[in-house]
């Protein structure tokens, strides 16, 4: 999940499970066009659906970035 500062600047279709899957939340068409989103940026996914995190995951925002967010998007 991530952390509500986030929510609103990380492109939704970015956000994948801890297992490397898309989460399928109850919306029909939104996994597969996130799945072709990703694809366009780039990510594949192998016969399982899943993505490889130790190749795509990110470590998170520098906290620099994280300093000058807090200031544009107070909350």
């Amino acid at each position: 999940m991530l952390p509500p500062m986030l929510v609103r600047v990380v492109p939704w279709q970015r956000v994948i499970n801890s297992a490397g899957r898309i989460s399928h939340r109850g919306d029909i068409p939104r996994p597969d066009v996130q799945r072709e989103r990703l694809e366009a940026e780039g990510i594949r996914f192998n016969r399982g659906g899943t993505v490889d995190l130790k190749r795509h995951r990110w470590a998170g925002p520098k906290r620099e970035w994280l300093t000058k967010l807090r200031h544009e998007f107070p909350f």
